[in-house]
């Protein structure tokens, strides 16, 4: 299944692993996290090193343990790596909370601990699906794995 091509369908909690449509024969198969690279669409947001490179839509092609970036090719057949907070994912696209370390000096959205807003360190980990994205506030809304609603910034989850 090397280098094959597919379509998440669902995350099963269970056996924590994607169920993933392969393509071209449509079967599905059960895929560990550490074996996927989830391709997403994204635009690209608050990039100030090339503004006019903003709202320009691209596809996710990899990401960096590294740097921490994504490896973007974009629409206008540029290529470039950015950091979660400048690479807008769509709704619907799933997405993993990242580890407390990375909640600290967030470029875009950085999540505070409120009376509605609770501490993400106690979501690390856990798989979501994006409902709803805010803008302004440069925020995710998440719809948990056990089907709890949860708001984050850019920077706080990874496809």
């Amino acid at each position: 299944m090397d280098g094959s091509k597919g379509t998440v369908q669902a995350w099963a909690m269970s056996e924590a692993r994607y169920l993933v449509t392969i393509q071209p024969h449509g079967s599905l198969q059960e895929v560990s996290p550490e074996h996927l690279t989830q391709t997403c669409d994204v635009e690209v947001i608050g990039f100030s090193e090339r503004p006019e490179l903003n709202k320009i839509c691209g596809e996710i092609l990899a990401f960096d343990m590294r740097d921490g970036r994504y490896h973007v090719h974009l629409r206008n057949q540029v290529d470039l790596k950015l950091l979660p907070g400048h690479a807008l994912l769509r709704p619907g696209t799933r997405v993993k909370i990242r580890r407390p370390e990375s909640f600290a000096g967030g470029s875009h959205g950085a999540a505070q601990v409120t009376a509605d807003r609770p501490d993400l360190k106690l979501y690390q980990g856990q798989h979501a699906r994006i409902v709803g994205i805010g803008r302004a506030s440069a925020t995710y809304s998440l719809r948990l794995e056990r089907g709890q609603k949860l708001e984050c910034g850019l920077d706080d989850v990874l496809c």
